[in-house]
């Protein structure tokens, strides 16, 4: 399995749990350790992309991309409370992080 390919699976795992506590309105709180666990997966293999200059074509960085903008774009969704207030502003970091790392791959 490539990076490109382990980094897609742990961003389409949180994209799959963030839309179930949105659409069930469930606190991810329950669960934010294992959401930041993809996260930094996420980070750490696109990382490694970078370091082995792998070649990728245009349309993988762009579905990538967008994962990572509809993550964004649920976190935003959320309604901050004293109890996930850390874990979403840890999350919505780690997203720019990993967007900004994706932009210098191609």
């Amino acid at each position: 399995m490539t990076w490109y390919q382990k980094s897609l699976e742990a961003s389409l795992l949180v994209w799959q749990k963030l839309i179930h506590y949105v659409e069930n309105n469930i606190d991810p709180q329950l669960s934010s350790n294992e959401l930041l666990g993809l996260l930094a997966r996420t980070l750490f293999c696109i990382d490694r992309m970078k370091q082995e200059s792998a070649i990728y074509m245009a349309e993988d960085k762009d579905y990538f991309i967008g994962v990572m903008s509809k993550i964004k774009s649920l976190l935003d969704m959320m309604v901050t409370t004293p109890e996930n207030e850390d874990f979403i502003l840890c999350a919505q970091g780690m997203v720019l992080n990993i967007q900004r790392h994706t932009e210098l791959l191609l």
